[in-house]
């Protein structure tokens, strides 16, 4: 997918990925800046982890379901 900047990639991906309903989902190949961090994505997932490069490119973000317990 090369990166989630684009809203219609993160709706797209995301709607993919909530068919399993998972607890905790780790993406990678964000490819977000320090700057354009996730404007993230759903409700259930409010919680969320990310690390960035300074250009665009690598990134990984890890989200929690809001019902999971930390």
């Amino acid at each position: 997918m090369r990166g989630l900047n684009s809203p219609r990639k993160r709706k797209t991906a995301l709607a993919a990925y909530l068919k399993n309903k998972p607890d905790v989902l780790c993406l990678q190949e964000s490819h977000y800046t320090p700057r354009s961090h996730p404007k993230f994505f759903h409700s259930q997932y409010t919680r969320f982890f990310s690390s960035t490069y300074p250009s665009k490119s690598r990134g990984v973000v890890i989200l929690l379901k809001n019902s999971f317990p930390l």
